[in-house]
């Protein structure tokens, strides 16, 4: 036991060997953001589309199923014109894993650090068809992911996110990205 505090000493090593992993993965993803921003790497997508236009690209995206421990999944309603609910996710920058991927986009999106994933199933073909706002058109391939453990608090990028919330899988939004309804059916059956 703490004498400051009462608290047992093993919860206080487990508390401050997390605050010091969660420290260690937001100083890698802070370098690992600033490498990419140096080699312009963020601007991927866009120096593509100044090339081809709206042409039809395939592109490789990945989402993550985020459950808290009511059993309730993490969506975002995404800042698009549609303002649809969705999965956190996004696409691969050059250079990256998908693991990498999913990780780097629920932390943007959420600021939740998520520490392990697992895949659960690829998503591709004709149903995966997108016509963007904009005009742009592309083919994805999603790599959906079960985040086994996470931690931190949900803040919302408000450049992407209009909001985030936890839902129960049986009572999903109406208003929802039509391949995350068809991802998250085939998880929770």
């Amino acid at each position: 036991m703490s004498e400051t505090t009462g608290t047992p000493l093993s919860l206080i090593f487990v508390e401050k060997r997390r605050t010091l992993l969660l420290y260690f993965l937001k100083q890698e993803y802070n370098e690992t953001k600033k490498n990419f921003e140096g080699a312009r790497i963020v601007g991927y997508i866009e120096d593509l589309r100044e090339k081809i236009g709206h042409m039809p690209v395939i592109l490789l995206g990945c989402v993550g199923i985020i459950m808290d421990q009511e059993g309730r999944v993490l969506l975002q309603q995404r800042n698009e014109k549609r303002k649809r609910w969705g999965l956190p996710g996004g696409l691969m920058e050059p250079g990256e894993s998908a693991e990498e991927t999913v990780k780097r986009e629920i932390f943007e999106e959420t600021h939740l650090v998520v520490e392990e994933v697992r895949l659960l199933n690829v998503y591709s073909g004709k149903d995966y068809h997108v016509i963007a706002d904009n005009g742009d058109e592309y083919y994805v391939v999603t790599c959906a992911y079960f985040c086994d453990s996470w931690s931190g608090s949900t803040v919302q990028d408000k450049k992407e996110t209009l909001q985030l919330r936890f839902f129960d899988h049986r009572k999903l939004p109406e208003n929802m990205v039509g391949s995350h309804k068809r991802i998250l059916k085939n998880y929770t059956g």
